[in-house]
Formats: structure tokens, C-alpha cells, sequence
């Protein structure tokens, strides 16, 4: 009787007190739900032990607030995995699209198409657009390699077919004639082509940015000894050359030296007019 008095009055934080072998202390002691608290018809107790007493307090009230602050939190946390697999969704599909972007035109590169640049908006910071500007600096790089290493080879096609030209014809009015005195002249080209091939390797190497080996040598000597060897080639213009050269040394790659002053003695003698 004293029990379902309790549990007929209102919810609430009362104390009631029970002898241990009381009817309402076994219904309690066989309800324990957990540690010190006992469900009996929908009500909780929280109980303490007290010698040969049993004090109870009624804690319903607290116990469903917090069931249903549980509930309310696994609510909320359903619908905020929801909301952040939407925007992350979202997010994966524009980095995707970006990342597709960047991987089509990678496929795209052709060397004839490294003058392409791929654009992609984004922050500074943001890893997929440091990628497309790393990507467009190297095709800038390649792109101005590309185009030297053309111009290189229409030039060296260019230099090269003149005495290529000239060393055939030699051969064949040889042949036709049988008249072999030419052929000294072939041996002439071919001397200028191997120099001509060395002097375009030196400018691959030039334009390679390689090592180059540089050391102190006697300018006149140098000097002279190009000029004699582009004196020879202007011999029938009968040109008048004044050469001033300080006996100095000085430090410099041989090969590009000779290079520039060949260059400079051959513009000479070509661009003058015959005495």
C-alpha cells in the first residue's frame, strides 16, 4: 500500500523510508537497473542503505530529462553526419572535377601543344592549383626548349647543306670527267663541315648550360691562328686585313673563343669589299 502510494503521487525528488524487509524494499531491491538505481512501474529510485533501512529518493524526473537529452543528442548527431556526408560530397565532387581537369590535360600534352596552359581557379594555397602552376611553369620551360632545339636544327640543316652540296657536285663532275685534281677541294669541305659540326656541338653545349672548361691562353695566339684560316677562305677578294693583338693572356674557353672570333673574322671578310 505504501508503494503504490509512492508511485501514485507526483514525480519528484522525495525521501522515503523503508525497513529492509519491508514488501517496498524487495520490489526495489529486485528492480535494480543499474548500481543504485531501481525501476519500479515506470519510476525511478535511487536508493541508499542505511543500517536496517532503506532510504529512497525518486529521480524519474532527472532520469527522463536525461533520456531525453540522450535522444536529442543522437538526433542531432544523425543529422549532422548527414549534413557533413552532403558537403563532403560535395567537396570530393568539385576536387574530383578539378583533379579530372588537370589529369585531361596531361593526357593532352603534345609538343606541338606545349604553349597550352591549363587554368584552374583556387587559392593560393590550395594543393591542386600549386600543382596546375608547377605544371605550367614546366610546360613554359619545355616550350622554350622545344622551340631552341628547332631553331638549332634548321640552323645546323641550314650551315650544313651548303658544303654538303658542294662536296657532291665535286664528286660527281669527278666522276663524270675523271678528272680527280678537284678533289682537294673535297677534302677542304669536309674540313669545313667537321668544323662547322663542331662548332654547332659547342653551341648545344653553350645552350645546355654544361661545364665548360676554362683556362689561360695566349690571345695573339689565338687570334692568329683564326685568322689564317679565314685568310685563306677571302683569298680571291684580295683583302687588305689590320690586326692589332696585345700579347696578354687570358681566361676563357678555348672552343667558345675561337668560335666568336671566327664568327667575327668570317662576318669580315664577307660583308668587305674586294680591293
Amino acid at each position: 500500500a505504501q508503494m503504490q502510494k509512492i508511485l501514485g503521487r507526483e514525480r519528484g525528488p522525495m525521501l522515503d523510508m523503508f525497513q529492509l524487509d519491508s514488501f517496498e524494499s524487495e520490489q526495489v531491491l529486485k528492480n535494480i537497473v543499474w548500481k543504485n538505481i531501481a525501476n519500479v512501474d515506470d519510476r525511478y529510485f535511487l536508493f541508499v542503505q542505511k543500517k536496517h533501512f532503506l532510504v529512497l529518493t525518486d529521480v524519474t524526473h532527472a532520469i527522463d530529462a536525461q533520456k531525453t537529452l540522450l535522444w536529442s543528442a543522437v538526433y542531432l548527431l544523425v543529422v549532422f553526419a548527414f549534413l557533413a556526408y552532403i558537403l563532403s560530397l560535395l567537396f570530393v565532387k568539385t576536387a574530383l572535377k578539378r583533379l579530372n581537369l588537370l589529369v585531361d590535360f596531361a593526357k593532352d600534352i603534345h609538343l606541338d601543344r606545349l604553349e597550352n596552359k591549363i587554368n584552374i581557379e583556387g587559392s593560393t594555397d590550395d594543393e591542386i592549383n600549386i600543382l596546375a602552376q608547377a605544371l605550367n611553369r614546366a610546360l613554359a620551360v619545355l616550350h622554350q626548349q622545344a622551340f631552341a632545339l628547332k631553331d638549332f636544327v634548321a640552323h645546323a640543316s641550314h650551315e650544313l647543306k651548303t658544303p654538303l652540296m658542294a662536296i657532291s657536285s665535286e664528286i660527281d663532275l669527278a666522276t663524270k670527267t675523271k678528272d680527280f685534281s678537284h678533289l682537294e677541294k673535297v677534302k677542304t669541305y669536309l674540313k669545313s663541315t667537321n668544323a662547322l659540326i663542331e662548332q654547332l656541338l659547342l653551341i648545344a653545349k653553350l645552350e645546355s648550360n654544361q661545364h665548360l672548361d676554362i683556362k689561360k691562353h695566349k690571345v695573339k695566339e689565338i687570334v692568329y691562328r683564326v685568322f689564317a684560316m679565314i685568310e685563306k677562305k677571302y683569298v680571291d677578294k684580295h683583302l687588305q686585313w689590320n690586326l692589332k693583338v696585345e700579347d696578354v693572356d687570358w681566361l676563357c674557353h678555348l672552343p667558345s673563343f675561337e668560335l666568336i672570333l671566327q664568327n667575327l673574322l668570317d662576318n669580315a671578310g664577307k660583308y668587305s669589299n674586294q680591293s
